[in-house]
C-alpha cells in the first residue's frame, strides 16, 4: 500500500563533481564524480521513503544509462515502478567551483515520450490499488509531454479523492490542465509567471497567491522563496515560513525536499501549517548535504522544532526506525 505515490517523467542520472575554478576554453580537472538517481518525484519519494512514509515512485527509464540508474535506485531502498521508454534516460551536470564556492548546474532536455509510453506512465499510477492518498508529479517534463497527461492524472485524482501536487516549471504549471488540484509549489519567478506580473515585495506575493487560490487555480500555494522561506496561501489565510539559517553545501534537490517534507507531514494527519513548516525545514536540511542525497531525518527534525519550539502533531508521533534523535532533549 503507497499513501504517496510519485511520477518522475524526466528522470537524470545526476553527476556532482568540482573543479578549482570553471574558466571557459581550458581543460578543467574535476574531482571523482559522485552519482546519483535524480528528478523531482525521485527527490520527494526518497525522502518520504526515508522519513517512514509509504510511497511508490513510478519512473521512466532507458537507454545506456538505464542500468546504472536502475542500480543507483534501488540502493536507496525507496519503492519503485519504472515505465521502459525507447529514449535514453538523460545525464545532469552539477559542477562547484572550489575557489568561488559557486555552484554550476547543467541540466539536460531529457528524451521525447511516445504517446503509448505517457499512457503507460498514466495507466501505472492508476493502477496503485488502494487508490493512494497523495499523487505528486514533479519535476521537468520531457520534450512533447503535454498538458493531457496531468489532466488526465487530475480527473482520476478527483474520481479517487486522491490529493494531486504539482511541482513543475511555471510554463508547465500554468498550462498543466490539472482542474484545481490540491496544491502547487511555484518559486517566486514561477507565481510571477502565473500572475503575468512583476511581484515588488511580500503584500504583492501574498496577493499574487491568494489570487490563484480565489480563482480556482488552486486550493493551497505554497511559493518557495528561497533563503526567505516560504509563503503558505489557502482560503485559510496565509502564512510566512522563515527558513533556518544553515550553511549552503548544494542546493540541488532542496525544493523537491520541501515538497516531500510537506506531502510526509500531510500523510501523517498533520495541519496545512504544520505540514509547511516541516517542509520547510526538510529544504534547508537538504542544503547541508552534497549532490540530490537525503537529508538525514533527524536533521530535519532539529531544524523543524527550532521553527516550531512549541509541542505539536509531529512531536507526538514515531520517528521512523533509522532515526536516532532524542526529541525531548532539544
Amino acid at each position: 500500500m503507497a499513501k504517496v505515490v510519485t511520477l518522475t517523467l524526466n528522470p537524470s542520472l545526476d553527476v556532482s563533481t568540482s573543479t578549482r575554478e570553471v574558466r571557459p576554453t581550458d581543460k578543467l580537472r574535476c574531482a571523482e564524480p559522485a552519482y546519483y538517481p535524480g528528478g523531482g518525484g525521485i527527490n520527494v519519494a526518497n525522502l518520504i521513503h526515508a522519513l517512514g512514509g509509504d510511497v511508490l515512485a513510478v519512473v521512466t527509464a532507458g537507454g545506456p544509462f538505464r542500468a546504472r540508474f536502475e542500480d543507483l535506485l534501488l540502493r536507496t531502498g525507496t519503492p519503485f515502478a519504472f515505465i521502459p521508454i525507447a529514449g535514453d534516460t538523460r545525464a545532469n551536470l552539477t559542477v562547484a567551483e572550489g575557489q568561488s564556492g559557486n555552484e554550476y548546474r547543467f541540466v539536460m532536455p531529457g528524451p521525447v515520450l511516445s504517446a503509448a509510453e505517457q499512457q503507460s506512465c498514466i495507466d501505472r499510477v492508476k493502477g496503485v490499488r488502494p487508490p493512494p492518498e497523495f499523487v505528486v508529479i514533479s519535476g521537468s517534463p520531457p520534450p512533447g509531454v503535454g498538458p493531457e497527461l496531468i489532466e488526465q492524472l487530475g480527473e482520476w485524482c478527483n474520481m479517487v479523492a486522491a490529493r494531486l501536487i504539482l511541482d513543475l516549471p511555471g510554463d508547465h504549471l500554468r498550462t498543466s490542465g490539472a482542474r484545481r488540484p490540491f496544491l502547487i509549489k511555484p518559486n517566486l519567478r514561477e507565481l510571477e509567471l502565473l500572475v503575468g506580473r512583476k511581484l515588488m515585495g511580500e503584500a504583492e506575493e501574498a496577493a499574487a497567491a491568494a489570487a490563484l487560490v480565489e480563482t480556482g487555480f488552486a486550493e493551497v500555494v505554497l511559493v518557495s522563496l528561497g533563503p526567505r522561506g516560504a509563503l503558505l496561501v489557502s482560503r485559510e489565510g496565509a502564512e510566512r515560513i522563515v527558513a533556518p539559517a544553515v550553511e549552503v553545501r548544494s542546493a540541488v534537490g532542496a525544493g523537491d525536499a520541501m515538497v516531500g517534507g510537506t506531502t510526509w507531514a500531510l500523510s501523517q494527519g498533520c495541519s496545512l501549517g504544520e505540514a509547511a513548516r516541516f517542509g520547510v525545514a526538510a529544504g534547508s536540511a537538504t542544503l547541508l548535504t552534497s549532490g540530490t542525497q537525503v537529508a538525514a531525518p533527524e536533521a530535519i527534525y532539529g531544524l523543524f522544532e527550532g521553527l516550531r519550539p512549541e509541542r505539536s502533531v509531529l512531536a507526538t508521533r514515531s520517528r521512523p526506525a533509522r532515526s536516532s534523535i532524542d526529541r525531548d532533549s532539544t
